[in-house]
């Protein structure tokens, strides 16, 4: 294999991949990525056995030919080169040689046909989103999703695709979030659970520069995000996600619109001196305002007024902060709505702006 790539063009498809090769290898080989050349690109492929990404970057290509690098250092030398075109040259011995101005670098390889192979879903129907779309119901509830969560389930989001919309949700058990979108779905119904680190490579993908709208195929317990040349696949989770609707409550007596930065701003100082573990901040509902509060016997306590419309009785209701600061971050809108019935039940939390985004966030007893 013999070949001549700018830097920059490198350097993307190397990003694109990084945060899908394993970090933790339990097969040194996906350590690795496979770089595959045809007669005028090369394709770059990296996947930790549940996830697999694949880009082609443009390069004059003089011999075809494939092989396995690291990553890592693959990534780490292309970063530090300056502009301009890299020679690269597999030489004997299964070495890969890059050349750039005064800079030659050698690294050990492993035969191509080591590397695993990535599943594919074949010539099934795609479905095409805007990635706008895609981007902003991924941003609104990936970081209710569990992260290495014990209930294996759930560090997966739930989607469920209908002839006319998507819905994405998210939960740990404490938190939930819903969005729903309009698109034009499948002929029948499709549900699936997506990994979150498929989500999250996906998300950046997404955000990348570039005009290309989003694809998504499925096959058989398989999920497949195609962007331009770039495609990322992954297997989906098997098993029965929670009944989400269950936990929303039905009816809600209590409801009162609040300004977003200041319910933000109010939570993050308060919460300053709340119990690091925890988290715990105490929301006091009465006439006119809402009272955040936090007491640690070891540091002190915290208090804060924000004004609302409430003429209602009193209610007491204790929150993990970070909980709540999570969904605020992801609101667009200047207003939020929040609903709930009493001290023990669940609090929706709702974008004025947009119908068709909420929060669940469970109780603490403090």
């Amino acid at each position: 294999m013999k070949l001549k790539v700018e830097r920059k063009e490198l350097l993307t498809g190397l990003q694109r991949v990084q945060g899908v090769v394993e970090k933790k290898v339990t097969m040194p080989i996906l350590s690795n990525i496979k770089i595959e050349t045809d007669s005028k690109s090369v394709k770059l492929t990296a996947t930790d056995l549940e996830i697999g990404i694949t880009g082609v970057v443009k390069a004059d290509v003089q011999d075809a030919g494939g092989i396995a690098v690291s990553a890592k250092k693959l990534y780490e030398i292309v970063r530090e080169l300056p502009e301009g075109t890299i020679n690269i040259n597999v030489l004997d011995g299964g070495r890969l040689e890059l050349r750039s101005g005064n800079s030659l670098f050698v690294l050990m390889c492993a035969p191509v046909e080591e590397y695993p192979a990535i599943p594919e879903i074949g010539k099934g129907k795609f479905i095409p989103i805007e990635k706008k779309t895609l981007s902003e119901m991924i941003k609104k509830t990936i970081f209710a999703v569990g992260e290495n969560d014990t209930r294996y389930i759930l560090n997966g989001a739930l989607m469920n695709l209908s002839k006319e919309s998507v819905h994405l949700i998210g939960t740990d058990g404490h938190r939930l979030a819903v969005i729903e979108k309009a698109i034009k779905g499948p002929s029948d119904e499709t549900t699936v659970i997506v990994p979150k680190k498929a989500l999250t490579e996906v998300k950046k993908l997404i955000d990348e520069e570039g005009d290309e709208n989003i694809e998504m195929g499925f096959g058989k317990n398989l999920i497949l995000f195609k962007k331009g040349d770039t495609e990322i696949i992954c297997r989906l989770m098997e098993g029965t996600y929670p009944n989400y609707k269950q936990v929303i409550p039905a009816k809600n007596e209590v409801k009162i619109s609040v300004n977003k930065k200041n319910l933000e701003g109010a939570l993050r100082r308060v919460s300053i001196l709340s119990r690091e573990k925890a988290n715990a901040v105490k929301l006091e509902l009465s006439e006119g305002r809402i009272t955040a509060v936090s007491t640690n016997p070891d540091m002190g306590e915290a208090t804060e007024d924000i004004p609302v419309e409430y003429n209602g009785p009193p209610i007491f209701i204790g929150f993990n902060a970070k909980y709540i600061l999570d969904t605020l971050s992801v609101i667009e809108g200047e207003e939020v709505i929040l609903e709930m019935q009493d001290s023990l039940s669940p609090c929706i939390i709702k974008d004025k702006a947009d119908k068709d985004y909420l929060c669940v966030v469970m109780p603490m007893r403090l």
